[in-house]
């Protein structure tokens, strides 16, 4: 089964949101793995939090990855993931 692509939106402000600490780690390395020169040159640091200290969402800049892939990968590797995209300056995470 393929999923259509849906990439984050450039120039606006995302987060993506793990349950854990724990899940980061990982999460970055799935990231590495779809995609190595966009977390390399595009990522914004930080980009991965856990909820708890998600705070507000970030700005994307150039950053493009796949939703989709994200999502998919994160679920085989039984980790949830909240993807926030196209988001204006500010708006927290609750």
């Amino acid at each position: 089964m393929t999923f259509p692509k849906d990439p984050f939106t450039r120039k606006t402000y995302g987060r993506i949101v793990v349950h854990d600490e724990k899940d980061v780690a990982p999460v970055f390395e799935i990231l590495k793995a779809i995609d190595p020169e966009e977390v390399a040159n595009y990522m914004p640091d930080n980009l991965i939090a856990p909820i708890g200290t998600a705070g507000a969402v970030i700005y994307l800049h150039k950053f493009e990855m796949d939703k989709n892939e994200i999502q998919r990968r994160c679920l085989i590797a039984g980790i949830p993931v909240w993807l926030l995209d196209n988001c204006k300056e500010g708006e927290a995470i609750q």
